[in-house]
């Protein structure tokens, strides 16, 4: 049987809790909610020398915000804790740039620290639940998942993160019923239908995990990993061209995504077109020669058994 790559969450890694950054940044208090969502009324033209922690701490927001910029951001947290290194948020801002970043230990340490300041902060439980499941530790994030629960229960984020460590230690049911909780709270997150799809295709339901991880797709349709989970899905049911399709919308938005080329050429060589085949793994070549060599392998095993077939066919006749 062939290898086929799925992948758990939308961000950044191949797995990941999932994560809502700017959502869970923390605006110091002199900037109104209304101002939170929109802009920020502190500007970068003035002198870094003279602004206070506050609005250190906003601009480091903005650059989340506004550019996505993490390490830009984390130098505003920085210079802002120097200043204060009692401010709350900071710390807490601090914690999720490190997080977002995948550097999990800073991450995990400021965290820490602010739950034992505050042991009833959810959001601190809560990313430091999402720190332990990027490192893997599942059982532990879990315990802080449920404990970010028991203070704001209807938190769908902690909740699609809590289902996923549960997937991940084979706790499906369980998985797929904290999933639930998360999408009649927020339908429209994207993530949790991608992740309840993976969830589904792995206790064999394929066709609810289609029909999931179509959910997710009509949310987002250009994120590669819900296209190539979607395009695994519907190779798994034979539904060779429409897999093809997701595979190709996967790599025309990330066309250095080796996991979905290796589905591709997978998809390709079911499909008899051995020629697309080995086109695909020239091109996966050039971005992962660990998981190329693997396809090529897989190839040339294809070939054996298609001539073996072959012969055996003409000795029968």
């Amino acid at each position: 049987m062939r290898k086929i790559y799925i992948l758990l969450a939308i961000i950044i890694l191949s797995f990941t809790a999932y994560s809502q950054n700017n959502d869970r940044l923390k605006l110091q208090t002199e900037i109104s909610k209304k101002n939170a969502d929109t802009k920020l009324v502190v500007s970068e033209e003035k002198s870094e020398a003279n602004l206070t922690y506050i609005q250190l701490n906003n601009l480091g927001v903005k650059k989340v915000i506004n550019e996505s910029d993490q390490r830009g951001a984390l130098k505003y947290f920085k210079k802002a804790l120097k200043l204060n290194p009692k401010c709350f948020d900071c710390k807490y801002n601090f914690g999720r740039a490190h997080l977002q970043l995948g550097k999990y230990d800073f991450a995990a340490e400021a965290f820490r620290e602010l739950i034992k300041i505050k042991p009833d902060f959810a959001d601190g439980h809560s990313s430091l639940g999402e720190t332990l499941a990027n490192q893997r530790l599942f059982r532990e994030s879990i315990v802080h998942f449920q404990k970010a629960l028991e203070i704001n229960p209807n938190d769908a984020f902690t909740l699609t993160n809590y289902a996923i460590s549960l997937q991940n230690l084979g706790q499906y049911e369980k998985a797929l019923d904290n999933f639930d909780k998360s999408l009649k709270i927020n339908p429209k997150l994207s993530a949790t239908h991608n992740n309840k799809g993976f969830t589904l295709f792995k206790m064999g339901k394929f066709k609810s995990a289609i029909k999931s991880l179509k959910k997710a797709y009509a949310l987002d349709p250009n994120n590669p990993e819900i296209n190539n989970n979607l395009g695994v899905a519907l190779d798994r049911v034979r539904k060779r061209k429409q897999a093809r399709k997701h595979y190709l919308e996967a790599l025309r938005a990330k066309p250095d995504f080796a996991m979905a080329q290796y589905n591709l050429a997978s998809n390709y060589l079911e499909s008899g077109d051995r020629d697309e085949a080995y086109r695909r793994l020239k091109l996966l070549e050039k971005t992962n020669y660990a998981l190329a060599k693997d396809l090529r392998k897989y190839i040339w095993g294809k070939y054996v058994i298609d001539a073996k077939e072959k012969g055996k066919n003409k000795r029968d006749k």
